[in-house]
């Protein structure tokens, strides 16, 4: 019995070891996933690289310790079109989208950016304001007719 609770306690400790070194590898590994669709990205046509920017339309989530603590991650965002809802983990290009991004947390909005690692992630170029112009009422002219 005291074999079994060692042996237990030995297996607690080393997965606690290795799990934290997994998703180091796993982060690297989608790093160089993306770094290889961007040169291939850079190989194409202007054309070509405008439709691989898309706006997407959904509700946004600023949430830290996503995707197991990566610090590439900001967020999630869940897409909505017309296959249904999809949900990505949110990165962004710039740093300073954060301070926008923070401030439409938990809101609908639409996004530019581009799918990365086989519709994982979802890198964010630019927020796309969706408030629109104010209402205004009809008035009718003053006097005469």
């Amino acid at each position: 019995m005291r074999n079994f609770i060692l042996c237990a306690a030995i297996m607690t400790f080393s997965m606690g070891v290795f799990s934290a070194e997994k998703p180091q590898k796993r982060w690297e590994t989608e790093r160089q996933e993306a770094q290889l669709e961007e040169q291939r990205e850079q190989q194409l046509s202007f054309e070509e690289k405008a439709r691989m920017r898309y706006q997407y339309r959904g509700i946004l989530q600023i949430e830290e310790g996503l995707d197991d603590g990566n610090p590439d991650v900001v967020g999630s965002f869940v897409a909505e079109d017309a296959g249904g809802h999809r949900v990505y983990m949110l990165k962004i290009e710039d740093p300073s989208l954060v301070s926008k991004l923070k401030a439409l947390d938990r809101k609908k909005v639409a996004l530019v950016g581009k799918i990365r690692n086989s519709g994982k992630y979802i890198l964010v170029s630019a927020v796309v304001d969706q408030s629109g112009s104010p209402i205004r009422s009809r008035r009718r002219a003053q006097g005469g007719l």
